[in-house]
């Protein structure tokens, strides 16, 4: 029995938990938050949790937690940059909250 390489598309058992859980706070709770992922909106990339499932799809669970950890900061960096006066923009500028719990820098 070979092991999977994680660069495929076939996640382990944790891996799959966490994209549920992502997609479980896209489906039910961010629709109902009242803004968008700041990173998103600054630099017209995807979402911060499209960005942690694409990470848990294609890396090991440790690995995409840092690179989780690292684009939330990104993310609050992005959400103080849209605070700042000419830099509105429709339902964003407030903090990713999906991954505040890897962040404690972003509180």
């Amino acid at each position: 029995m070979g092991s999977i390489a994680m660069d495929t598309p076939q996640p382990r058992l944790l891996n799959r938990c966490g994209i549920r859980l992502i997609r479980y706070y896209q489906r039910f709770i961010s629709p109902h938050k009242g803004y968008c992922c700041a990173h998103h909106q600054l630099h017209q990339q995807g979402s911060c949790s499209a960005f942690g499932i694409q990470c848990l799809t294609h890396q090991s669970v440790p690995r995409a937690l840092g690179m989780m950890r690292r684009r939330s900061q990104s993310c609050h960096a992005a959400a103080k940059e849209l605070q700042k006066p000419g830099k509105s923009h429709k339902r964003s500028g407030q903090l990713c909250n999906i991954l505040l719990l890897f962040c404690p820098s972003a509180n």
